[in-house]
């Protein structure tokens, strides 16, 4: 029994997806807290009116 060839590298692409969405939810959530410090950095220091 030999598998299609699309078939092969499914389970490698499905985890490399996986990685992909990881990291990219990864980097929104650190982007996203660096601009929640700063405004608090700002607010905190009144340089933000």
């Amino acid at each position: 029994m030999t598998l299609p060839a699309v078939l092969v590298p499914t389970p490698a692409a499905v985890a490399g997806v996986q990685m992909s969405l990881v990291t990219a939810v990864t980097v929104a959530a650190a982007i996203l807290a660096a601009a929640v410090v700063a405004e608090a950095v700002a607010v905190a220091t009144g340089s933000r009116k």
